[in-house]
C-alpha cells in the first residue's frame, strides 16, 4: 500500500529444509523498471546476475509462480545467520533406472505412458520423500529445545544434513527414474507428541510450546458454525426424483460406522492412509472408476448421484453444526460436483481424453 519496500528481508520458498534455503536478500527500487511493472505490490523480481538463480538456492525451485515467505521482521533479521545454499555436487546420486523413450512409443501407449507418469509423481506416496521430512522435523525439534549441548547440536546438525540430501534426491526422483531410502540409522525412535504417533514424546521445544498453545485455544468454546447448502446442488438432487437417497443414506451411514474408530487412532499417518482408502471404495462405488475422469458411466446419473450424496452430508452436517462432516462429500464426489457447477455457470463442457481432442482438432483444421 506504501510503494515498493526498501531494505533488508529474510526470503524462503517452502519446502525448504536446508538451512542456507533462507536468504537475506536487499530489496530496493530500480525507477527504470517502474514504468514496465509499477509496484509489484505482490512480486518479487529476482536478479539475472550471479553463477546460479536465487530461486534454485531456496529448495531447488524455478520461477513458474512459487509462492515465496517474506518478512521484514527487524528482530529476525537481526538474528539470522545465512548458510551456504544446498547444492547438487555435493550428493552422491543414484543410478537411475533405465527408461524406455517415451518418443518411441505410439500415440495410445505415448498417452497411457504419460497418463500413468502424471498419476505416479501426482499421487503416488514417497515413503522416503515423508519419512525424510518426518525425521528431519524430529532432529529438528530436538536442536530447538533448550539444554542442547554443543556435542549433540553438531551431531543433530549432520543428521538433518543428510536428511535434506535424502530429501531433495526423493523429490526429484519420479523425473530421474530412480529409488531413494532413508537409512536405518537415521530412522527416529520417537516422535514429538504434535505429530501424532504412536512412540512419541512430549516437545518442549518452541515448536511444541506454539501447538500447546494452539490446542488449549482450540478446547476453548467455540461458537457453532452455520452451514448452508448450494440450490444448485440440492435443485439436481431434487430434479432427480431422490432415486438415489435411500442407497447412499445407506452408503453414508456405512461410512460413518466405518470411520468412526479411526478418530480414536493415535496413529496419524495410518489414520490418513485408511481414510484414503475409505475415500477411494466409495470413489469406485459413485464412478465405477478409481477417478471422475476415468468414469465410463453417464455423467447425467453421475451428477444426480454427486448432487444427491452433497445433500444427505451437508444436511447432516449443518443440523449437527459440523463442517468437519462435508469431508466425505468433497473426497468422494467433488470432482463431479465440481465439474457440474463449471457446465451450471460458465455453458458446456466436456472432458475428453488427449487423443479425441486431438482428432477433433484435426478436423477442425480441415
Amino acid at each position: 500500500d506504501n510503494g515498493p519496500y526498501c531494505g533488508n528481508v529474510l526470503v524462503y520458498k517452502h519446502p525448504g529444509l536446508h538451512f542456507g534455503d533462507i536468504h537475506v536478500l536487499t530489496s530496493r527500487y530500480i525507477e527504470d523498471i517502474h514504468d514496465v511493472v509499477g509496484y509489484s505490490r505482490y512480486a518479487i523480481l529476482f536478479p539475472t546476475s550471479g553463477p546460479r538463480s536465487l530461486a534454485d538456492e531456496m529448495a531447488n525451485s524455478d520461477f513458474d509462480g512459487d509462492m515465496y515467505w517474506v518478512s521484514i521482521n527487524e528482530q529476525l533479521l537481526k538474528q539470522f545467520k545465512p548458510s551456504k545454499p544446498w547444492e547438487w555436487g555435493q550428493v552422491n546420486k543414484p543410478i537411475q533406472a533405465e527408461k524406455k523413450c517415451l518418443l518411441d512409443l505410439d500415440e495410445p501407449l505415448l498417452e497411457r505412458s504419460l497418463f500413468h507418469e502424471f498419476l505416479k509423481a501426482r499421487f503416488a506416496r514417497s515413503n522416503a520423500l515423508g519419512a525424510a521430512a518426518d525425521t528431519w522435523l524430529v532432529y529438528m525439534d530436538r536442536l530447538l529445545t533448550d539444554g542442547v549441548d554443543e556435542y549433540e547440536s553438531n551431531i543433530l546438525e549432520k543428521k538433518i544434513k543428510k536428511l535434506v540430501d535424502i530429501y531433495y534426491l526423493a523429490l526429484d526422483a519420479p523425473k530421474a527414474g530412480t529409488k531413494i531410502n532413508v537409512p536405518a540409522e537415521l530412522t527416529a525412535k520417537k516422535y514429538p507428541h504434535y505429530m501424532d504417533r504412536k512412540e512419541s514424546y512430549h516437545s518442549t521445544s518452541i515448536l511444541g510450546k506454539i501447538y500447546d498453545e494452539a490446542e488449549k485455544k482450540q478446547s476453548e468454546k467455540v461458537e457453532p458454525v452455520e452451514i448452508s447448502l448450494d440450490p444448485r446442488f440440492t435443485a439436481r438432487a431434487a430434479s432427480s426424483g431422490y432415486k438415489y437417497l435411500n442407497l447412499w443414506t445407506g452408503r453414508y451411514q456405512e461410512y460413518l460406522n466405518e470411520s468412526g474408530p479411526l478418530i480414536d487412532n493415535q496413529d496419524k499417518e495410518e489414520t490418513d492412509l485408511k481414510f484414503k482408502e475409505l475415500y477411494q471404495k466409495y470413489k469406485y462405488m459413485l464412478y465405477d472408476a478409481a477417478e471422475f475422469e476415468q468414469t465410463q458411466r453417464n455423467l447425467d446419473e453421475v451428477f444426480d448421484e454427486a448432487c444427491t450424496i452433497y445433500q444427505i452430508v451437508y444436511e447432516k452436517a449443518a443440523r449437527f453444526k459440523k463442517a468437519g462432516r462435508c469431508n466425505f462429500v468433497w473426497n468422494v464426489a467433488g470432482r463431479a460436483l465440481c465439474h457440474f457447477y463449471a457446465l451450471e455457470t460458465e455453458g458446456d463442457k466436456v472432458l475428453v481424453p488427449l487423443t479425441v481432442a486431438r482428432n477433433l482438432a484435426k478436423k477442425r483444421r480441415r
